[in-house]
């Protein structure tokens, strides 16, 4: 696992960067902004009664209402945007599969579509849900209002939704799409060799804002029949004093048959007020879960402490 411990420590020290409109859903192909949309093959409905119109916008009349998962051809993008519910999108000409052609809003085509690693026929379906602002309480009791992003994931099958999950990230959007991910984007991981579980989903959101900024993944289990939380892996991106989390499955290089370890990685800050005489430490520890199909249970497991000065150049 230290080879996992190492990489988790990379990422969070070079990927640094400066993003905006998170909550703007736009759609590329290849999930890469210079390609057309001519290059994109199929997109996908996200939800069951959307409308597809003969204009840019609700005001125009309804050609027709599609179904979850139904396959529509995005021809291109339209300057004009809604937003719903926090999400901005623009509205983009669409052909159907029997070349009907009309508009659609955005944020109802999902943003990323894969299928379960298991047979059965089970899609998933995801892009943004909604971005609101609610109250929250931090440690010391003060109350503030933070914004909440929410991402959807559906599962489906035969046309038909059988399964949805809301996560919500106070974080930042999820990089639903995988276009700025770094090679950490959001995947179907498979079974990862988890047992008692048929798909392992990772969302990945990448570092923003510049460093000092948060990154990290949460992956959603899928049993078959429901979605369960499963884990989740921040860290803070801040050269050598980047600090966090990192899952490790039973399949990954340094994995172990049974078990999910979670690697450890935290500074240990020296209260000295002379800055010349601070020796800040850098904490390493692995720790040992075990699934049980619905969550992860903690064992007693850990590894000891590996103890490191920080260079403080």
């Amino acid at each position: 696992m230290k080879l996992a411990l190492s990489s988790i420590l990379l990422l969070f020290t070079f990927t640094c960067s400066s993003q905006s409109s998170y909550n703007h859903v736009k759609h590329y192909a290849n999930n890469a902004a210079d390609t057309p949309l001519s290059n994109i093959r199929d997109s996908y409905i996200l939800a069951d009664d959307v409308l597809l119109r003969q204009g840019p916008g609700s005001d125009f009349e309804v050609v027709r209402k599609l179904s979850i998962a139904s396959s529509v051809k995005l021809i291109s993008e339209d300057t004009t945007t809604t937003t719903i519910k926090g999400i901005k999108s623009n509205w983009y000409k669409a052909a159907l599969a029997d070349n009907t052609i009309g508009f659609i809003w955005g944020g109802l085509v999902a943003q990323n579509q894969f299928g379960s690693s298991q047979p059965g026929g089970v899609k998933f379906l995801l892009g943004l849900e909604k971005l609101v602002t609610e109250p929250t309480t931090d440690e010391l009791g003060n109350t503030f209002d933070e914004v909440a992003f929410y991402t959807q994931i559906r599962a489906v099958k035969n046309g038909k939704e059988i399964a949805k999950y809301s996560v919500k990230n106070n974080y930042s959007t999820f990089d639903i799409s995988s276009m700025e991910s770094y090679g950490y984007g959001t995947a179907n991981m498979g079974q990862s060799g988890v047992d008692n579980v048929n798909d392992i989903i990772r969302l990945h959101v990448p570092c923003r804002g510049g460093c000092g900024c948060s990154t990290g993944d949460v992956y959603i289990a899928w049993d078959g029949a429901d979605f369960h939380f499963m884990a989740a892996a921040w860290g803070t991106a801040d050269a050598q004093y980047s600090e966090g989390n990192g899952i490790g499955f039973p399949n990954a290089m340094g994995g172990e048959d049974g078990f999910i370890i979670k690697s450890i990685n935290r500074i240990i800050w020296d209260e000295t007020e002379d800055q010349t005489k601070r020796k800040d430490l850098r904490e390493e520890y692995l720790e040992f879960y075990i699934w049980d199909g619905k969550k992860l249970q903690k064992t007693a497991r850990r590894t000891e402490s590996i103890i490191t000065e920080i260079d403080n150049y």
